[in-house]
């Protein structure tokens, strides 16, 4: 979840509290100053196993998307496809990556 969302707190509240039985939630905070594809990174290589899903909530429009202090669109996405690569390896065989994000 970007920091830089207005009510984030907010919505990170309401996310942990619609945790449901035999499911767990993890939430990282991508802080808004700091380049937010090397913060995912970081965190992804905490996990000890394959997740089913990797959702974020950040900024974005209708060719671009907010990571951190980081503004993605197709040429910066290629120039860093190994970086978005490596998700693959933390996703389960059926796993899914799911951005929503607002202006």
């Amino acid at each position: 979840m970007d920091e830089g969302l207005e009510d984030y707190e907010r919505i990170l509240a309401d996310l942990t509290n619609r945790q449901g039985q035999g499911t767990q939630t993890l939430v990282f905070r991508i802080e808004a100053g700091i380049d937010g594809l090397e913060q995912i990174n970081a965190h992804l290589a905490t996990l000890s196993a394959p997740v089913d899903a990797i959702h974020f909530l950040s900024h974005g429009t209708d060719r671009a998307f907010k990571l951190g202090s980081t503004w993605f669109d197709y040429s910066s996405v290629v120039a860093r496809q190994a970086e978005f690569n490596a998700w693959s390896g933390f996703l389960a065989a059926d796993g899914d990556i799911l951005f929503y994000a607002c202006e």
